[in-house]
């Protein structure tokens, strides 16, 4: 795909979960803030905003919400046309 490199290797990151997220560093006892930034709950993966962009993505495209971020990359796309595929997990 023709996407700029850092945004390759931030999905490539991604995809090892090597993203250092608050819920990632809260796993490694890290003690900063780890309320959420939109709705400042004390959750970041399943916050009301994560619901709602989740929620979007279901109805514009039909996709379920995925699993979790290797579902994202595996078979969560299964129906999509496989030139677009690349293109709904980048804008996912």
């Amino acid at each position: 795909m023709k996407i700029p490199l850092k945004i390759k290797i931030f999905l490539w990151y991604l995809r090892r979960g090597v993203v250092l997220t608050k819920d990632n560093l809260a796993k490694q006892s890290w003690h900063g803030n780890q309320q959420c930034c939109f709705y400042h709950e004390n959750k970041t993966i399943d916050c009301r905003f994560t619901r709602l962009v989740w929620a979007t993505v279901v109805a514009a495209g039909g996709l379920p919400q995925p699993r979790n971020v290797s579902n994202m990359f595996g078979n969560w796309t299964i129906g999509v046309p496989k030139e677009y595929k690349q293109l709904v997990r980048v804008g996912a």
